[in-house]
């Protein structure tokens, strides 16, 4: 019997996904987090104890319920932020998508939302700083700036 040390959710046969029709010790396969990390399952229930985070869980069920695979994502955040009485949304973006990026802003501010974005470059922090020599960099010789996640 293969013992598996991390979740899987990607290798998890349609005919199976245990997740979706109430999971069982049977049911699930070996790779799946609730038989991997059951402590990390279980902590996360703990949206029970925040209103806001419950609140947050179950618009985004009702927001799914209505529109399973008859909006597209972009809509479905357009009615959690309605639903949710959000006036501002923030797009978190590599920098290489910020012309789809602005697309995105369009269409949520057309809907009423105010859109933050940021991109992953922001800052400008170079390579440099956090160690990188210049050869390994992707263009050796010129000027790159790390992705900042943390900043985003």
């Amino acid at each position: 019997m293969t013992t598996y040390q991390i979740p899987g959710c990607a290798y998890c046969p349609s005919t199976v996904r245990a997740c979706r029709v109430g999971e069982d010790e049977e049911r699930g396969p070996g790779f799946c987090p609730s038989k991997v990390d059951a402590d990390g399952i279980a902590g996360a229930a703990d949206y029970r104890r925040d209103p806001f985070i419950e609140r947050v869980a179950q618009v985004s069920a009702v927001v799914e319920s209505e529109g399973y695979c008859k909006w597209t994502r972009v809509e479905e955040i357009c009615h959690f932020a309605k639903r949710m009485g959000f006036r501002r949304v923030g797009i978190a973006t590599c920098i290489s998508f910020v012309d789809l990026s602005r697309v995105l802003s369009a269409i949520l501010e057309s809907h009423g939302l105010e859109v933050a974005s940021v991109a992953c470059k922001n800052g400008g922090v170079p390579k440099e700083d956090i160690g990188l020599r210049d050869e390994e960099k992707i263009r050796p010789g010129t000027y790159e700036a790390i992705c900042n996640p943390i900043s985003q």
